[in-house]
């Protein structure tokens, strides 16, 4: 069969990739520019047609502040992001007794504030104000006034649209409420205003690593339960941020982005100050010991705080020594978002660690954040990811063994099995005959390598499904440690 041989072949080309990320510390004076696209349809829009929008956005860290929310009063450990720019809106609206009026607002000023949580940048809140000029086209355009409106959105909880550390091949969901609420005035009209809540439900899933806008970046899929709408974000962490997204039929509240697009056009990063540190270990049991370390500047103050978890500790005095180790006790719940599909990541919490000093002036003293994962298994736990399930023509298929092993250092066999239509594979060497590889899985350790990385060949038709096993067992025996765990692929 031209498919099996193809895989007896191909396995054994390997490229180095990078398959998971941590979140990224945003400091004040952080910003990034963002062009917008979209053609929407609304309740009075003529049917064909759509109402094009476009705008131009810069969006700036301004603070971090405690966010306390107008309609839970949940308050929130915060960046506050102020975006400043313009939009553009032309189509038409049918108009009782008029008929068909085509209009456009030009180059009206957009502003307003984002308030993302530091510990997972998950969006808590959103305010913006729009002022611009309509006009509409009677036998030539005429002005008819200013058009105005206040929207406001917020999350709880808040909605985490990344599950830090990003990896290929996992997913999660997310049940939350959406508040929103405003007000619009249109010309010659009485205001329009609204103040509604909706459950919703969201699944997540980190597709791909690939370039995107010139960048390495987690292609992250998004879906509103029960419906099927298109929402797909590209984050790259060289720059801290989405560097594209596309949307198709999407709904929000009387309004349907048809399909738009965002792309990252320019951005700017303020220099990180000397402060770093290391979660060991990491993934951790719940409610076990873990310990910080890290390095900052000398005879400074350190505190840790876990907020999402209210865990807070410290100031530890600081020395002469810029090195510092502290212990803590890692939260005894896990998150919203424990991730599907993964044995090893059952929740996660941020770890903010900061030290009184200012060395930015910019009003907050030196932070940096990293992200603490939570297992509950007392042994090695395997985890096989895919970061697809099926593969086309020129797609990356990268496969990955990860373990995390919270006993001591244990030294195991290693076996990843491929069943091709009831014919087992077994790694290293991808023969029939039973092989495996003798690894060591150190203490308190996440360990993870790539066991196949190669981009999908022409030419090979179509198939599926295969499976992937991966399990670990005592040397020299088929005793089986801990879990074992599968993944299912096909090709077309």
């Amino acid at each position: 069969m031209k498919g099996r041989y193809f895989f007896l072949v191909i396995f054994f080309s390997y490229l180095a990739i990078v398959n998971s990320s941590d979140i990224s510390t945003w400091y004040i004076g952080d910003n990034w520019q963002v062009h917008s696209e979209f053609e929407a349809v609304g309740p009075n829009t003529p049917e064909g047609e759509t109402i094009h929008i476009e705008n131009n956005l810069n969006y700036r860290v301004v603070k971090v502040i405690n966010y306390t929310q107008v309609k839970t009063g949940a308050t929130f450990d915060c960046y506050k992001i102020k975006f400043t720019g313009t939009a553009n809106y032309s189509g038409s609206v049918i108009i009782e007794p008029y008929g068909r009026i085509p209009f456009r607002i030009k180059m009206a000023s957009v502003q307003g504030y984002q308030y993302i949580r530091r510990s997972d940048l998950a969006n808590v809140a959103t305010s913006t104000s729009t002022t611009g000029t309509m006009e509409i086209n009677i036998n030539g355009w005429i002005e008819v006034g200013d058009f105005q409106s206040k929207d406001n959105l917020e999350n709880f909880p808040p909605q985490e649209i990344y599950d830090f550390p990003i990896n290929v091949g996992e997913s999660w969901r997310q049940n939350f409420t959406v508040y929103m609420w405003g007000e619009s005035r249109y010309p010659n009209s009485d205001p329009i205003t609204y103040d509604e809540s909706n459950e919703v439900v969201i699944n997540y899933a980190c597709t791909k690593y690939e370039k995107r806008n010139n960048f390495n970046s987690y292609k992250i899929s998004i879906n509103y339960e029960g419906t099927e709408d298109e929402i797909f974000m590209w984050y790259a962490p060289a720059v801290k941020y989405v560097v594209n997204s596309e949307m198709r039929n999407v709904q929000f509240g009387d309004m349907e982005i048809v399909n738009g697009t965002s792309t990252l056009i320019g951005y700017n990063l303020v220099q990180q100050p000397v402060l770093d540190f290391n979660i060991e270990p990491n993934p951790a049991l719940l409610n076990s010991e873990v310990n910080i370390t890290g390095y900052t500047r000398n005879n400074v103050l350190v505190s840790i705080v876990i907020p999402d978890a209210g865990n807070g500790y410290g100031p530890w005095n600081g020395n002469s020594d810029p090195n510092f180790a502290i212990l803590i006790t890692a939260p005894i719940e896990n998150d919203d978002t424990p991730t599907n599909g993964q044995n090893i990541d059952k929740g996660s919490h941020g770890v903010i660690v900061s030290v009184n000093e200012d060395t930015n002036n910019d009003g907050v003293n030196d932070y940096r954040v990293h992200t603490l994962v939570l297992s509950n298994s007392d042994e090695p736990v395997v985890d096989l990811i895919l970061n697809d399930d099926v593969y086309e023509e020129g797609e990356q298929f990268i496969l990955t063994f990860n373990c995390y092993n919270p006993n001591q250092t244990m030294t195991l066999d290693t076996y990843i099995v491929l069943d091709i239509y009831g014919h087992y594979y077994f790694y290293p060497t991808w023969t029939e005959e039973i092989d495996f590889q003798r690894r060591t899985y150190p203490s308190g350790k996440l360990s993870s390598f790539t066991v196949l990385s190669f981009q999908w060949p022409s030419g090979v038709g179509s198939g599926g499904p295969f499976t992937f096993y991966g399990a670990l067992t005592y040397q020299g025996t088929y005793e089986l440690v801990g879990n074992y765990d599968s993944v299912t692929f096909s090709y077309r």
